[in-house]
């Protein structure tokens, strides 16, 4: 349901790309009926939640929380201007992976302090460094989920405080 654009953690392998949960929404693109799932009030979401649907995807419990929280404040009309956590859980209520190249092919040049919301400079995604992604393209051999680069993109970007992160993970991609 997403290609992206941004890879903060670039991995060596055959692949030129990996599937992954998570969306990166620097550089990205889309299709119009994958689109057509996105729902900025997530009016599904306390339905899904309720099933439980969601632990499959986050067996961490911190994980697990991390998300809940975001969701549960939106759907309370809190940050829908954060409409990246409303397309993550389109994405993942409806079966949807994101593509992530294996370097990173783009920045985002925002992080600065008068922007709306990347406005630490000293932040890890800040200033990522680009490559082009050499052609032609290696396909990976399957299209399910990469767990080690999910993993890796979790502890150190999503939770890094949850003081769970690997003390050393390959880099691997395909």
């Amino acid at each position: 349901m997403h290609i992206s654009a941004t890879n903060p953690l670039p991995c060596t392998g055959p692949a030129s790309y990996h599937f992954s949960r998570y969306n990166r929404v620097w550089g990205w693109a889309t299709w119009a009926r994958a689109w057509r799932h996105n729902d900025p009030a997530i009016t599904g979401w306390p339905a899904w939640k309720a099933q439980r649907a969601h632990h499959r995807h986050f067996p961490d419990p911190a994980e697990r929380r991390f998300w809940e929280e975001r969701w549960d404040a939106i759907h309370r009309g809190e940050h829908r201007e954060d409409w990246n956590w409303q397309w993550s859980l389109a994405c993942l209520m409806n079966g949807g992976k994101a593509i992530v190249p294996a370097v990173n092919l783009v920045t985002n040049l925002g992080f600065r302090p008068d922007a709306t919301h990347t406005t630490n400079t000293d932040d890890s995604e800040a200033g990522l460094p680009t490559t082009a992604l050499p052609t032609p393209l290696t396909h990976p051999s399957t299209t399910d989920i990469d767990p080690a680069q999910d993993h890796l993109y979790r502890w150190q970007f999503l939770l890094p405080e949850a003081g769970s992160a690997p003390r050393r993970m390959g880099r691997r991609c395909g």
